[in-house]
């Protein structure tokens, strides 16, 4: 007899309905009475140590191991490492799972800020708890922080979660005089000071955004922190800092009752979309939603079995996202239902040429925590609004004001350099500004298909000034982004600007007969060629006075060899996408295909970036035009908007077209 079963001979055998282990049926029971009975006192003490014990004994939802993965966390336990070599293998360890499933949901390495955004009863906040108390007691003089609005909703909501995943032996301890320990907690007050000092010299603090922030948050290194609910965008960005000298992680969780708010909007503005699910809730034909599907179940027979035995939901398999496999009941012959997103990528950081990842969403699912009771949730939205079903049951918000590129998709519209055709048509695109740099993209028509295969300045080293950074950043406040460190100027001259071009585009240029700027000339040989380069007319006709008469800038850039065809356009943030003048729909009609069909020669976009062009890439994805003129990434797309309104063509090698100067007549 094993240890397990001789533990539990100690207590009763217990037939209540569990919500995760299930009872035997009787036909099960009447299979093996002998394996039955050592079943059910295995039952009867899984159940007796959770409840005891729910910091060692407790049960995890499989998307909490997601979540570990992505944060880079080992608080992995003996039973889902069984598990693990199980289902790949005795080989495998929990790092090789954690390394594997990052990889299949696009990180090459863990985050350090995830948002968790979670369905009514998901588990989120029980997550985040348990995880708090883990990392308060994984090493020696940990600091863990516990935001919440108030302290009300703290004392009500966040310490109770807090003092139920505590050690057993300091669960509502009354240690106010130990040494080096300090905890005390009672049901309504809270925890005496509002934190805990454990044996280690770990300290946990609770904290509100009612406080006055410099007060709360500035200065301290912090290894974890959980901020609950809406924390204001500059609290996150302080908090940032401080936990990035001790490579700590920020697990921020929410129910996103509010919608779109200034906290979603700075995780998904622009992020890809890695892992999506389908959302039996959501039919996306004329037919009802699936209950039994939604809650994970394979048929409405187990459905119907599972209220009298259990479990109350299956979760996602998540092992077969490493797999590649079918993770959720097959879909029923005719039928269709929405997609909700499950993992996120938020926009990366370029650090010297290359693109971090260090943000992450992930979705909890009301069927993913069984103890949530997800069928009564599943009541409560069926019959409402599928936004509000797709907020309540999957955690997904959705903006009100959208952007303004719906179907624009990285995975889809975006290519590597080296697939970028060699042959067509190139074309290039200036944006001037007298308060900032000027932008440039350049395009190449191949046949009728569209390719932005570079943008300036972009992710790459710029002579005399080394990497620029993007040139607009999520923000929680402004719709369009915030301007970036490549906004702030050069102080290039048009000069400068024309030795880029050179640069770029690799002129043949003799120093020693030719070291002048303003005399060189576009290489004709080279492989690429401009045929024809085109500027905003409004800044590039604006005349300018002087002694010796007026001048545009569209007469300056002639004068060191460049010359330019001026674009008219109206105001991008102003103009309706039907308008033709703003271009957009013209863009939006090349970035179509049918999203529901597969990519084909026949179902496919028209219009495809570069992956380097980063600043173009943020661009199409956040851009809604609402912030007007002054929207931090408008001029990438008055880039684009320039160059389709222009109705430009692969020329085909036409000898009609004859670059000269920068230019061509």
């Amino acid at each position: 007899m094993s240890g397990a079963v001789a533990e539990a001979e100690t207590l009763p055998v217990n037939f209540d309905f569990h919500p995760v282990i299930p009872l035997l049926t009787a036909d099960e029971v009447d299979e093996n009475e002998e394996d039955a009975a050592e079943y059910f006192e295995r039952r009867t003490l899984a159940i007796y140590r959770e409840e005891k014990d729910s910091l060692v004994y407790g049960w995890e939802p499989p998307i909490w191991k997601v979540a570990d993965a992505l944060l880079g966390l080992d608080c992995y336990d003996q039973s889902f490492l069984a598990e693990i070599k199980r289902e790949f293998g005795e080989e495998w360890t929990w790092e090789m799972w954690s390394k594997a499933m990052r990889e299949c949901l696009g990180f090459n390495a863990p985050v350090s800020t995830l948002l968790i955004s979670g369905a009514n009863r998901g588990s989120k906040s029980q997550y985040a708890a348990k995880r708090s108390v883990q990392m308060l007691y994984r090493a020696k003089k940990q600091t863990v922080w516990c935001f919440h609005a108030d302290a009300g909703r703290s004392k009500d909501e966040q310490q109770p979660l807090i003092n139920t995943h505590m050690p057993i032996s300091k669960r509502n301890a009354r240690i106010l005089d130990g040494n080096p320990e300090y905890m005390s907690f009672k049901s309504g007050p809270g925890y005496s000071d509002n934190k805990i000092v454990n044996h280690l010299e770990g300290v946990l603090k609770f904290k509100y955004y009612s406080s006055d922030k410099s007060d709360t948050i500035e200065g301290g290194e912090v290894d974890w922190a959980w901020p609950d609910e809406l924390i204001p965008s500059d609290w996150l960005e302080t908090l940032e800092f401080r936990t990035a000298t001790r490579e700590g992680k920020i697990c921020i969780t929410q129910t996103p009752v509010q919608g779109y708010s200034e906290l979603v909007r700075m995780f998904q503005d622009g992020a890809d979309k890695t892992r999506m699910a389908v959302a039996f809730a959501c039919p996306d034909d004329t037919g009802e939603p699936l209950e039994w599907a939604s809650l994970g179940f394979e048929s409405p027979e187990a459905f119907a079995e599972s209220k009298i035995y259990g479990p109350r939901s299956i979760p996602e398999n998540v092992h077969n996202w490493i797999k590649g496999t079918r993770s959720q009941p097959e879909i029923p012959a005719g039928r269709a239902f929405k997609q909700v997103p499950r993992v996120m990528r938020c926009l990366g950081v370029m650090r010297g040429g290359q693109i971090e990842y260090k943000k992450a969403v992930l979705f909890f699912h009301s069927n993913d925590n069984p103890y949530g009771n997800p069928s009564a949730v599943y009541e409560r939205v069926l019959g409402t609004s599928m936004a509000f079903v797709q907020e309540r049951f999957y955690g997904v918000a959705h903006k009100t004001s959208g952007n303004r590129f719906p179907k624009f998709n990285p995975k889809v519209h975006t290519l590597p350099s080296d697939k970028m055709p060699k042959g067509g048509t190139n074309y290039m695109i200036c944006d001037p500004s007298g308060g900032r740099n000027f932008v440039f993209g350049w395009f190449r028509v191949v046949g009728g298909d569209v390719y932005l295969y570079r943008e300036w300045p972009g992710n790459y080293v710029i002579p005399g000034v080394g990497h620029p950074g993007p040139w607009a950043e999520v923000s929680g406040q402004k719709k369009d982004g915030k301007k970036g460190p490549a906004q702030n100027p050069f102080g290039f001259n048009l000069l400068d600007y024309k030795k880029e071009l050179a640069r770029l585009e690799n002129w043949e240029i003799d120093l020693t007969e030719n070291p002048d700027p303003k005399d060189w000339e576009p290489d004709t040989e080279t492989e690429e060629q401009v045929v024809e380069r085109y500027i905003d007319a409004r800044a590039g006709n604006t005349a300018t006075a002087s002694a010796e008469g007026t001048f545009t800038l569209i007469d300056e850039l002639a004068d060191i060899g460049l010359d330019f065809i001026p674009v008219h356009l109206g105001p991008a943030g102003s103009l309706a996408d039907n308008n033709p003048q703003s271009a957009v729909h013209l863009i939006n009609d090349r970035l179509s295909y049918d999203e529901k069909e597969p990519i084909s020669y026949t179902n496919r976009p028209r219009f495809f970036i570069a992956e380097e062009c980063f600043n173009s890439i943020f661009a199409l994805s956040v851009w809604t035009g609402d912030d007007g003129q002054k929207g931090a990434c408008k001029d990438f797309i008055d880039l684009i908007r320039y160059f389709f309104a222009q109705d430009l063509h692969d020329t085909g090698g036409d000898d009609f077209y004859k670059t000269v100067g920068g230019g061509c007549h």
